[in-house]
């Protein structure tokens, strides 16, 4: 099992073949604009900082239940079972929420596993790498294709432009889970469960992907110019630095 560290400095790191490589998360939240950080605080000024503290935990729980939760269907729990764990967990709606995504579900592939890339120096958890049914609208002929899923929660729906920094954390993902693959990997998925009904399926395809990846890596130089002390700093800045020009 791959080790997971939180470094005082640096934030959180994956240890891969004996190197501490910085999490996608850990990159974005260091990285994050000066105006999304403002928005952040002007939202946890208006309701309290207690407040504010308070829902983020709890969103955070939330989706870790969650994942929990698909994690075990997918390896085979009995669903009812989960149903009820889901109730007394209290997320009941999003356990309902992600119910018609997991019926496309066919063959699990990768699950809750640690990725890294070892040119750009960054690591994460992947939620799942699957293959997943589709039916031809006009036809109604179903077939498998490969897919990378991350799941999310959210109190309500949200349009792809409210996405955020979630569909760069998909790209680093696909961009580092390509290399484990036989063959690449054409689609990745953003499903949002929430409590109003089925879970948002925000689908991205290969040229999308690769203009995202695009953006992370911008994002990733920053996080290595920003740190020159981290013991890979260097490295790694010039490797990403060769790939966004």
């Amino acid at each position: 099992m791959t080790q997971v560290i939180e470094d005082p400095i640096y934030g959180r790191h994956y240890e891969f073949d004996c190197r501490l490589l910085p999490s996608v998360t850990t990159i974005l939240q260091a990285t994050k604009s000066a105006r999304d950080s403002e928005a952040l605080a002007t939202w946890a000024s208006s309701i309290g900082q207690d407040q504010a503290e308070l829902i983020r935990q709890e969103s955070a729980q939330r989706g870790t239940n969650l994942h929990s939760l698909i994690e075990l269907f997918l390896t085979g729990y009995d669903s009812s079972t989960l149903e009820e764990t889901a109730h007394a967990q209290g997320i009941l709606p999003f356990w309902s929420s992600v119910q018609t995504a997991l019926t496309r579900i066919k063959t699990v592939q990768l699950i809750e596993q640690a990725v890294h890339h070892p040119q750009y120096c960054y690591a994460g958890s992947l939620d799942l790498l699957a293959e997943v049914e589709f039916t031809d609208p006009l036809t109604k002929a179903t077939a498998q294709r490969t897919v990378l899923i991350d799941w999310k929660t959210s109190g309500k729906t949200k349009k792809r432009e409210w996405l955020g920094d979630y569909t760069l954390q998909l790209a680093a993902y696909w961009l580092a889970t390509n290399l484990q693959t036989d063959h690449p990997i054409p689609e990745a998925w953003i499903v949002l469960a929430h409590p109003n009904g089925a879970a948002q399926i925000h689908r991205f395809l290969t040229k999308e992907l690769e203009s995202l990846s695009k953006e992370w890596l911008r994002r990733l130089h920053e996080f290595w110019e920003r740190n020159p002390e981290h013991p890979l700093a260097e490295k790694a800045s010039q490797e990403t630095l060769f790939a966004i020009f």
